[in-house]
């Protein structure tokens, strides 16, 4: 963001920063204010993330489904906007923060602006395997610990969405709602176990299933994706006028955590 950087006479600015199209390229942006009188000692500056981090988990609480995983991702959210520094000092820091909910926030954060329309889609393909028909979640995009980076962990634009409406059949070219990405081979259990050969595939390919967004700077939001349960989800292929319905029942929960990597580093301020 170097190059981004605009000191603007006191109020600094990172203007026109933009998430990489892949998220395994995709880079932590991280910020702190402080102030300290002159002194011979280091200064201690505390770093928080300017952006948002979004994982992924998936559970299968129906034993008559066989589920393969094969990619998660979002679709229709905006990836390029302007971070304001905050006025105030970032000295507290997350990992010391109480709050770790959604409505808890730290003093003094950054806030974003001017940003992009909401028509980028991201993707991370990978095969996951099978997805355990027992209820129990296992994490997909990471092993679950707050400093467990991995290259399918998205780091995006903090944003507020509205979710993709299917019902409304727009033109594809204005659909602009928001959904849950996720590809995934869905085939009926007829016996007491899957078999490839006899069972039947309901589904393979990509769902998009609607859902607004309203991420803030430094959390993480973890998205677990529930086959089994809900209304099933829709063929984004193309996103409308008449999205095919994906008669398999999917839905997701979102919770919400401080996103805590961060630094804390001694800055030497010595005066000549």
């Amino acid at each position: 963001a170097g190059e981004n950087f605009n000191w603007n006479d006191g109020a600094p600015t990172i203007k026109d920063f933009t998430v990489a199209d892949e998220v395994a390229n995709q880079k932590d942006l991280l910020y702190a204010v402080t102030s300290k009188a002159k002194s011979n000692d280091p200064v201690k500056v505390n770093f928080r993330h300017a952006l948002s981090q979004i994982v992924f988990m998936a559970k299968n609480t129906n034993k008559n489904l066989h589920v393969e995983l094969n990619g998660v991702g979002v679709g229709m959210v905006a990836n390029k906007g302007t971070f304001t520094y905050p006025t105030g000092v970032t000295d507290e820091n997350f990992e010391n923060h109480t709050g770790n909910q959604a409505d808890q926030e730290l003093p003094n954060v950054g806030s974003w602006k001017n940003q992009s329309t909401n028509d980028h889609i991201y993707q991370y393909v990978q095969e996951f395997g099978t997805v355990k028909n027992d209820g129990t979640g296992n994490f997909v995009t990471n092993k679950g610990e707050a400093n467990d980076y991995h290259t399918g962990i998205f780091l995006l634009m903090p944003q507020k969405t509205t979710a993709w409406d299917p019902s409304t059949n727009p033109d594809p070219e204005e659909q602009k709602g928001s959904y849950l990405y996720v590809n995934c081979k869905i085939c009926n259990i007829a016996g007491d176990e899957y078999s490839s050969s006899t069972d039947v595939e309901l589904y393979n390919g990509w769902v998009a299933i609607p859902a607004a967004f309203d991420w803030k700077p430094g959390k993480k939001y973890i998205y677990t994706i529930i086959f089994g349960d809900g209304n099933g989800g829709y063929n984004p292929e193309p996103p409308g006028p008449d999205p095919e319905p994906v008669l398999v029942p999917i839905t997701f929960d979102v919770s919400v955590d401080d996103f805590v990597i961060a630094s804390v580093e001694e800055i030497d301020m010595k005066t000549k």
